[in-house]
This record gives structure tokens, C-alpha cells and sequence, in this order.
């Protein structure tokens, strides 16, 4: 049986940590290099956003997403999805949710000028 080779790149070859470089890192590095990847993720902030809030606020509750999901009246499979970052709900599902974890969703809207002053 053939023994498969590791090709070493010059990114893996730049890695100062033993276990790689950190996902942020290589979003990053993808960001910077590739303009259709760097759209869609600008795209997806949004979803990102309200899926770190959901895993936040379900894991410090210590609910599962089957058990979220019972609560909220909706699928693990749909939580799951709200939970990928690759999603945006509708506002009505996302406030079912909302409720089942027992908090208050807000929106809130800001000048892009006050965005490009905090950067």
C-alpha cells in the first residue's frame, strides 16, 4: 500500500502554532486575497451575529438544540440552520426562539458614519 505524502504549502509552512492558525486568522487571510469570498462573508454578518447570540444564550442555559427547539415549537434542523451563521431568519421565527430562551429581541440601526468613526 502506497504511503501518501504531505505536501507542506507556505502557509502551513508560516504556522508558528502547533495546532495551526486560528480560524479568524485564516478568514482573514481569505478575506484579503479572495473578493467573491470577502462579498459573501460581508453578506452572511448578519446571520453570523444572530447565530453567536443563539449558541450563546442556548448554551448558557444548557439547552440542547433539540430541546430549544421544542421550546420554540420548530425543528432541531431549523435551529441548527439559525445556529450555521449561513441563515437569516424571519423576524417571526426568530422571536419564537427569542421567547423560548427567555429574552428580549431588539434591533437597532446605526449610521454607517458612526460605523466607519469607530474603525
Amino acid at each position: 500500500m502506497a504511503q501518501a505524502s504531505h505536501v507542506v504549502d507556505n502557509r502551513e509552512a508560516a504556522v508558528v502554532s502547533p495546532i495551526g492558525t486560528s480560524v479568524a486568522d485564516d478568514i482573514a487571510a481569505q478575506v484579503a486575497e479572495d473578493a467573491e469570498f470577502a462579498y459573501y462573508w460581508a453578506q452572511y454578518a448578519e446571520a453570523r451575529e444572530i447565530a453567536w447570540q443563539l449558541i450563546k444564550y442556548r448554551t448558557e442555559r444548557h439547552l440542547t438544540q433539540d430541546q430549544l427547539a421544542k421550546l420554540a415549537n420548530t425543528s432541531a434542523s431549523h435551529i441548527s440552520r439559525l445556529e450555521s451563521g449561513q441563515y437569516l431568519p424571519s423576524m417571526s421565527n426568530l422571536k419564537k426562539v427569542a421567547e423560548a430562551l427567555k429574552v428580549k429581541m431588539s434591533i437597532t440601526f446605526t449610521p454607517y458614519d458612526e460605523l466607519i468613526a469607530a474603525d
